[in-house]
């Protein structure tokens, strides 16, 4: 995997000396957007989630891990940003093939997204662009989110999971006025 190294932090004024940034990596699974937008009912962050793949049984990593539980993934590390924040739930609403493929609207609550933080635990930040509103009056920041540590023996639990973890209805797309 590429890797990426964020320099070393000099804190002279601290006193504490240098201090290693983390080792972050780049998304090998490409992502075409993630973009929140307001929230319908109250607690609940509405997202779009965005991915080029056309086929998401495919490998990620060439190891077991599908792009879809790769994309699962992901959607559960955006929303415990959000859960951190005061939110209830996250509600994805999930496309591939660029837009094209309709893989359904899921929720993530808040409980369930600690609980899949603490069974799994988190490895390295991992850069993640999210977008924020519509159009023009969209905003964009780039964040650095510790991923799930989904490696070994966690890997066919987690794939157990997501094939337990199924859409509520169909994903709309909430991201265009």
């Amino acid at each position: 995997m590429r890797t990426q190294f964020l320099s070393i932090a000099a804190c002279g004024l601290l006193g504490a000396g240098a201090i290693a940034q983390p080792t972050v990596a780049n998304t090998e699974v490409p992502i075409t957007s993630i973009r929140f937008v307001g929230a319908q009912k109250g607690g609940q962050a509405r997202g779009v989630f965005i991915v080029p793949d056309v086929d998401t049984t495919r490998s990620a990593y060439g190891g077991k891990l599908s792009r879809y539980d790769v994309h699962i993934s992901k959607m559960l590390e955006v929303a415990n940003l959000y859960c951190s924040n005061s939110w209830n739930s996250v509600e994805w609403h999930y496309f591939a093939g660029d837009g094209e493929i309709n893989m359904g609207r899921f929720v993530m609550s808040c409980n369930l997204v600690r609980d899949i933080h603490i069974a799994y635990g988190t490895g390295r930040p991992e850069r993640t662009v999210i977008r924020y509103g519509y159009g023009y009056d969209s905003a964009s920041e780039e964040r650095y989110l510790p991923v799930l540590n989904l490696n070994g023996d966690k890997i066919p639990k987690f794939q157990s999971f997501v094939q337990r973890f199924t859409p509520v209805g169909k994903a709309q797309r909430i991201d265009s006025q």
